[in-house]
């Protein structure tokens, strides 16, 4: 075992994953919209959700191939970096699961978000989207990764805190690997049994 970490830039890898999503967002929520016959009215969405969707919706189609050739590049890089591994160990997420709600925009950045909602796209548009979403890719970003890669990965809660929270171990390998994942996910559990453990939320419920 080693340490070791897949030579990547965040910033462009967070700013296509983005992009991409807010794309998905727009066509996805066009489409609901025609099935509905209607469009969404103003108070079935949340403001980041309109926002995001606005700028989706100004995105060019170059943006969006820049996106996911940037997409592309990250999986090719994840693969080179796995053929010298045969897993690659982190945590699931960057700090213990937190209660609904927890990323809710506060009063200041629903103001923001009004406001940007109406300005044409440009850097400070998608410098406002990198900061609104940087406590929640702070939270998930080693999941993220494998999301954009495409190589497979598991969670495992291996772990749990003082406070009966589990905290998950994340594994990942490389393409074609999912068998070994699942043989190695089961000789975890066998030696670490989490069947019967249950989180106090759910326990009281």
């Amino acid at each position: 075992m080693e340490e070791a970490r897949p030579d990547l830039s965040k910033e462009a890898a967070v700013r296509a994953f983005l992009t991409i999503c807010m794309v998905e967002l727009a066509h996805g929520l066009r489409m609901a919209e025609r099935a509905r016959g209607h469009a969404a009215r103003r108070g079935e969405l949340e403001n980041r959700t309109r926002f995001l969707r606005a700028i989706g919706e100004r995105i060019s189609a170059e943006q969006y191939v820049e996106a996911t050739s940037e997409i592309y590049r990250v999986g090719r890089i994840m693969e080179d970096f796995l053929q010298r591994y045969d897993l690659l160990l982190t945590s699931t997420l960057t700090f213990p699961p937190v209660p609904i709600g927890h990323f809710k925009p506060s009063g200041h950045e629903k103001r923001l978000l009004s406001l940007l909602e109406i300005l044409p796209i440009g850097r400070m548009l998608q410098n406002a989207i990198l900061m609104l979403s940087e406590p929640v890719i702070a939270f998930i970003g080693n999941t993220l990764l494998f999301n954009m890669s495409g190589q497979p990965a598991a969670s495992i809660p291996l772990f749990w805190n003082a406070a009966g929270i589990p905290i998950g171990i994340q594994l990942g390998a490389r393409f074609g690997q999912d068998a070994m994942l699942f043989r190695i996910g089961g000789q975890l559990e066998r030696a670490r049994p989490w069947f019967n453990r249950r989180p106090p939320v759910l326990s009281a419920a």
